[in-house]
């Protein structure tokens, strides 16, 4: 394979890897959010608020939700910053093709991976409270 043909694959794959990970990002603040808004509404409504038992599960859901949307945000604010930041560079002629600019963009995967757990044990926590109140 030539190298101009690796490069257009490499930047297609690079293309194809941003947009898959901006959509993760999305959903998983869809999903905190729509998750904290209808477990709000299934309490009030399917349980009725004051005959809820084990509220501490609930109450750790929606901070795990909450955790989870404090990180994506944190991850897509410290990608404007890294992107912000390769961009100055670029223009000052600063920017070594041999290294990333990676000033910000250390915390980034973290803060993703941190917001996909407190996503997931929101709804194991969720789970866990709608079990202990719902008896089937």
């Amino acid at each position: 394979m030539d190298k101009k043909t690796r490069k257009e694959i490499r930047n297609e794959l690079m293309n194809s890897a941003h947009d898959l990970h901006r959509r993760f990002d999305k959903t998983l603040i869809t999903l905190s959010g729509g998750a904290l808004a209808i477990s709000l509404s299934f309490i009030q409504n399917v349980i009725g608020g004051e005959k809820a038992i084990s509220k501490i599960y609930a109450l750790l859901a929606w901070c795990s939700w909450a955790f989870s949307l404090t990180s994506i945000l944190l991850a897509l604010y410290f990608a404007t910053l890294h992107y912000g930041d390769a961009i100055r560079k670029l223009d000052k002629g600063d920017l070594d093709n041999n290294k990333a600019v990676i000033k910000y963009s250390k915390l980034i995967p973290y803060l993703n991976k941190i917001g996909t757990i407190f996503f997931m044990i929101g709804v194991f926590l969720f789970i866990i409270f709608t079990y202990k109140n719902i008896r089937v």
